[in-house]
């Protein structure tokens, strides 16, 4: 076991239009560029943080993670980050 913490950072606000994907990009990528392992997990049914990081949002949402049980597929964005999604095909 390292002696290494995980930090875990929620960006969430029910209204839209409040800078949610535009923090959690920012963010996500400040630490990538400090050596950070980052990993972000879009809650948004609409995906727009893949969209913003160049990737394709429209695998599944993390709802049928939860609801259905169907694996998280990790998705490379960019040096030290994953975004996590639900490749569509898998049961």
């Amino acid at each position: 076991m390292t002696s290494e913490h995980v930090r875990i950072i929620a960006i969430m606000n029910q209204k839209g239009g409040v800078g949610k994907t535009t923090t959690t990009v920012n963010l996500g990528h400040a630490l990538a560029i400090q050596g950070k392992q980052v990993a972000m997990i879009d809650m948004d049914p609409q995906g727009q943080v893949a969209t913003s990081l160049g990737l394709d949002n429209q695998q599944l949402g993390i709802d049928v993670v939860l609801l259905e049980g169907r694996p998280l597929i990790p998705s490379s964005c960019m040096p030290g980050t994953t975004l996590m999604s639900c490749q569509q095909g898998h049961a």
